[in-house]
């Protein structure tokens, strides 16, 4: 894995050119000098941290500083430079109180208690890893916190978007049955329309019919000069009648 984060780092840094901010240039060799620090490659790590040191000079930025110097101090470690070690854990220490950053605090705690004990100091080494272990307690309640805040918004938004698909749900189906209603309400109009239509047209028809009837009525009975009744036909029906 190492060697493959340095396969990465490198073609970084071959187009490295391309990047304009210092702060990433910067990062990119320490991650480098870490990487050759786990493989035991120390002269490959003291070059890259050397100039990520000459850049953080120039720059001045506190949060990179610190963690050159942790750096410095785990390689003085390594080589059992003590005292270059501790001095180097010390001004991290220093920058991460200054800035109350737990990441730089822990990693100084730790380099410290690994750099008094190997210089047989194991009361400081005690103190180092207490306070290290109370800042880590610390971090970790904090991050349970986060978490926990975390899983109750996540509960949140899935009882949220369960009840949303479940509104959803139940306007699909408001939606089926009104248009289920609407082609309902279509058809009965549309034979309501029909029967209207046949009313009116059998309105039509009985009034034409009578007019008929009473054109013939009126042709039957009436003389067709004179206007008078139609005698023979009211002979014919008197005989009928008797």
């Amino acid at each position: 894995k190492y060697n493959l984060a340095l396969v990465r780092y490198f073609n970084v840094l071959d187009h490295e050119y391309l990047a304009r901010d210092i702060h990433d240039a910067i990062e990119l060799r320490l991650s480098i000098a870490d990487t050759y620090l786990q493989l035991f490659n120390f002269t490959l790590a003291e070059r890259y941290l050397d100039q990520a040191k000459n850049l953080v000079n120039y720059t001045q930025i506190k949060p990179l500083k610190a963690r050159t110097l942790l750096l410095t101090a785990s390689l003085a470690l390594q080589q059992e430079q003590t005292s270059n070690a501790l001095n180097n854990a010390r001004k991290a220490l220093s920058i991460g109180q200054d800035l109350s950053d737990n990441f730089i605090l822990l990693q100084s705690y730790r380099v410290l208690s690994a750099a008094y004990e190997q210089n047989g100091d194991f009361i400081e080494s005690l103190n180092a890893l207490k306070k290290f272990s109370i800042l880590n307690a610390s971090q970790q309640r904090r991050l349970n916190e986060i978490n926990e805040d975390v899983l109750k918004q996540q509960k949140d938004i899935i009882e949220r978007s369960l009840h949303y698909k479940g509104l959803e749900e139940e306007l699909k189906i408001a939606q089926q049955e009104f248009r289920k209603f609407q082609n309902t309400a279509f058809g009965l109009f549309i034979i309501t329309v029909i029967l209207v239509l046949f009313v009116l047209r059998r309105g039509y028809v009985i009034d034409k019919l009578k007019g008929e009837v009473k054109a013939l009525r009126l042709d039957l009975y009436t003389h067709a000069r004179s206007g008078l009744q139609n005698l023979r036909l009211l002979n014919k029906k008197l005989q009928n009648s008797l």
